[in-house]
């Protein structure tokens, strides 16, 4: 399993698909291209076969924990359990991403183990991509206290780092019924809270 990190950041809003090129802007990313290239390499010498699935931030979505720390799962988290933290979102809320619920990625896993994929790499991703911005201000005029956002400034205005798994979609069908546009996203993050 890889990350979406290894696509890097780009002001173009036409989200990464598997061929793009790597160009990853932190340690991690540069890890995960690093072990992508290891695994790929011994599994020509050795004859096998890789699977790499590149995956959006992950979130979950449990009202008792806060373990996870990507965006979603602590505004879930501030509003479900009345919390009244400050969140800290880069690039002024400038940035367009998507997402992976980790339910989804359970049942990418499951269907891609069998072994029926056409494919070695795999953008994995089950929103549609946001300006998170937007999105928390579509979140607020939901909620009768609005989220406390402290906006990290940035020079950049389109921070894009949003997967097309569309090659996912279109080879496995069945799982379009998981996708989760803005609306349902928002609408599951406010879902206890209402």
């Amino acid at each position: 399993m890889s990350s979406a990190s290894v696509y890097g950041l780009t002001d173009n809003e036409t989200p990464f698909d598997e061929t793009d090129e790597l160009l990853g802007v932190s340690s991690y990313a540069y890890e995960k291209i690093y072990f992508e290239s290891i695994i790929q390499n011994y599994c020509k010498k050795i004859n096998a076969d890789a699977l790499i699935l590149r995956i959006a931030g992950l979130f979950d979505l449990e009202k008792k924990s806060q373990r996870n720390k990507n965006l979603l799962d602590k505004i879930f988290h501030q509003l479900n359990n009345k919390k009244a933290e400050n969140l800290d979102v880069f690039y002024s809320g400038n940035q367009i991403r998507n997402f992976c619920e980790i339910p989804f990625l359970k049942k990418v896993i499951e269907i891609l183990i069998d072994g029926h994929h056409q494919y070695s790499i795999y953008n994995v991703a089950n929103t549609t991509p946001v300006r998170l911005k937007e999105m928390i201000n579509k979140l607020n005029l939901r909620i009768e206290k609005p989220l406390k956002i402290n906006y990290k400034t940035s020079l950049e205005t389109n921070i894009h780092n949003s997967l097309d798994s569309s090659l996912l979609f279109n080879e496995h069908k069945e799982l379009s019924k998981l996708y989760i546009n803005e609306d349902i996203l928002i609408k599951k993050l406010t879902s206890s809270y209402l």
